[in-house]
């Protein structure tokens, strides 16, 4: 079955297509993180205690998005080099199967988070006051995290047919939602009585819920879910095949805040103001490097249905120009930084040695941008060529073999300022790491003798 959006990203211009992709992808993004944030504002409501309760299952939490987003990564690119190769007929078979393991797994993590709750809690040091905030608002949480899964995977399956345009509306009007339904379960309107914390749960279960079954239907519409008889030995086969690129993926996911973690320790050496900066830092950051985000949705459906035709040459050429406009873009984002961090500084804090840090921060760091906005779009692409461990290496090498050891030694040496250049400096030290990996590609081989065997799978 012919489609245009297929049409488009096996045959249109590379550059247009790319754009046309990555664009409403930035909205969609935008929604995806408004959820935490209008949670914690309707929450910071009630008061210090569901504030600080809330804070407590974010480890939690956290770790099983991690999980939904590295299973949707295995779902794109096994979509959409199905799409590329067969059209949506087999592609729509297989969108059942993966949303089916997809099901399974939710329920599994769900149970494992809800029993392990109280191993978590005991040893981030939560009081026993604040356990039936904590288990309230769980209890909710954890019950809808299949229809959050559902929802992540099949806006994966939309993403995968290069309707990114449908993708990321379904997040915004999901995200909408959830700011409507928010203070309605918290505070209680007409016959709703007002529920508190546990109502944000609720009001997020219910945006999740309605917004899982929309996908649903349109997936219907777009011929890209065909429900079918189950082959168990295929279904086994699948599943094999999401765990094998996904768990590589989870565990991408998982090295970012590993590192802050090691970050703000560094950090702590220096003082609270240093802490409180690396804390703003850290969530100016995602808005930073939106457009490299944006590519790394934007990109695996053009990368994984041109693998899938066999247009190799489309996907080298592709990747060459998101790096390039990456590192362009970034390179404009330091230099805005480096003269308008001061301004942007005050934004967030009035603490005269806060500020200092932050100027400091905004000098510094988003060097480091550069470096990353390449990895993050480089790593896009090798997901959706399967290749989810080589992703891995990248992101684990860039982190905790170069920019941590360059960061230590900086702190040791020069301090605050020292710590914030090494952050920067060996960041963007990654960008040598992807330069010299590309290279490797070129004297092993091109891009078609490397993937032949899974490309023939």
């Amino acid at each position: 079955m012919s489609s245009p959006h297929r049409d488009q990203i096996l045959s249109g211009p590379i550059s247009s297509t790319i754009k046309t992709l990555t664009i409403p992808m930035i909205w969609g993004l935008a929604s995806l993180f408004s959820f935490q944030l209008v949670d914690v504002y309707f929450i910071s409501l009630l008061g210090t205690q569901a504030l600080a309760a809330l804070s407590f299952t974010l480890p939690l939490t956290m770790l099983v998005l991690s999980m939904g987003i590295g299973l949707s990564i295995a779902v794109t690119a096994l979509v959409s080099k199905e799409i590329g190769a067969r059209g949506y007929a087999q592609a729509g078979v297989l969108v059942f199967q993966c949303l089916l393991v997809v099901i399974l797994i939710a329920m599994f993590l769900a149970a494992c988070a809800w029993f392990g709750r109280d191993y978590v809690f005991v040893l981030l040091g939560a009081s026993k006051a604040l356990r039936p905030l904590i288990d309230g608002y769980l209890a909710w949480w954890l019950g809808g995290v299949t229809f959050l899964l559902l929802l992540i995977s099949s806006n994966s399956c939309i993403r995968a047919s290069g309707n990114t345009r449908l993708a990321s509306r379904v997040m915004t009007i999901a995200a909408m939602m959830n700011a409507i339904f928010d203070p309605i379960f918290i505070f209680g309107l007409g016959p709703i009585p007002a529920y508190g914390m546990k109502g944000a749960a609720m009001a997020t279960d219910l945006s999740w819920f309605i917004g899982s079954l929309a996908i649903l239907v349109l997936l219907s519409k777009e011929k890209l879910l065909i429900i079918s008889k189950i082959d168990w030995l295929q279904q086994k086969v699948v599943c094999l095949q999401m765990l094998a690129l996904g768990i590589p993926a989870i565990l991408t996911n998982a090295l970012g805040p590993m590192f802050n973690a090691f970050l703000v320790s560094l950090a702590a050496r220096h003082g609270e103001a240093t802490v409180a900066a690396i804390g703003v830092g850290t969530r100016f950051e995602p808005f930073a490097l939106m457009l490299a985000m944006a590519l790394t949705a934007s990109l695996p459906p053009f990368v994984g249905q041109n693998w899938g035709a066999g247009q190799l040459s489309r996907v080298q050429s592709a990747w060459m120009i998101a790096v390039r406009f990456i590192f362009c873009w970034q390179l404009l984002v330091w230099v805005l930084l480096m003269l308008l961090g001061g301004w942007v500084a005050m934004l967030f804090s009035k603490d005269p040695a806060v500020l200092a840090v932050l100027k400091d921060y905004f000098f510094w760091v988003p060097l480091g941008y550069l470096g990353v906005g390449v990895a993050v779009v480089t790593s896009s692409m090798l997901n959706a060529l399967h290749k989810t461990s080589w992703s891995l290496a990248i992101h684990l090498i860039r982190l905790f073999a170069i920019t941590l050891p360059i960061t230590w030694i900086g702190s040791e040496l020069a301090g605050t300022i020292g710590f914030l250049i090494g952050i920067g400096v060996g960041n963007c030290l990654g960008l040598l790491l992807v330069l010299a990996g590309s290279k490797w590609l070129q004297q092993k081989g091109d891009l078609n003798q490397i993937l032949k065997p899974l490309g023939q799978a």
